[in-house]
């Protein structure tokens, strides 16, 4: 029996979430950097542009929450097997991430806008 499993498996599907989100931030970035194949002749240079400037930054995104993701499962898992679980004191780097996704999001929200009204 392992020691404090419900804690281990609470980790486990918590980081899955995250993993489950992190690789639909990648699957989107590279829709959105594939835009201009999909729509030929439909987006002028700069939304062509664009697109592949916020794709690929989606692609990172993506990259770089699956890298932290498993860094705090790492962590959480330690500090249940030494059963000093403490609050997650890293939340700079939570709010910076919320932050940089909304900002990726609100530029998709107005690619989007300019690719429907054109």
């Amino acid at each position: 029996m392992i020691r404090n499993y419900n804690d281990h498996a609470a980790n486990e599907r918590t980081f899955l979430a995250w993993v489950r989100t992190s690789l639909n931030i990648i699957a989107f970035g590279i829709v959105v950097d594939r835009l201009n194949d999909w729509i030929p002749g439909k987006l002028s240079d700069s939304a062509a542009s664009a697109a592949n400037y916020i794709g690929i930054s989606l692609v990172l995104l993506g990259v770089v929450l699956l890298f932290t993701a498993t860094i705090r499962m790492r962590h959480i898992e330690k500090q249940i097997d030494e059963e000093t679980l403490a609050a997650w004191k890293d939340t700079k780097n939570d709010t910076l991430f919320g932050a940089v996704l909304s900002i990726i999001g609100a530029a998709v929200l107005l690619l989007s806008i300019y690719l429907f009204l054109n």
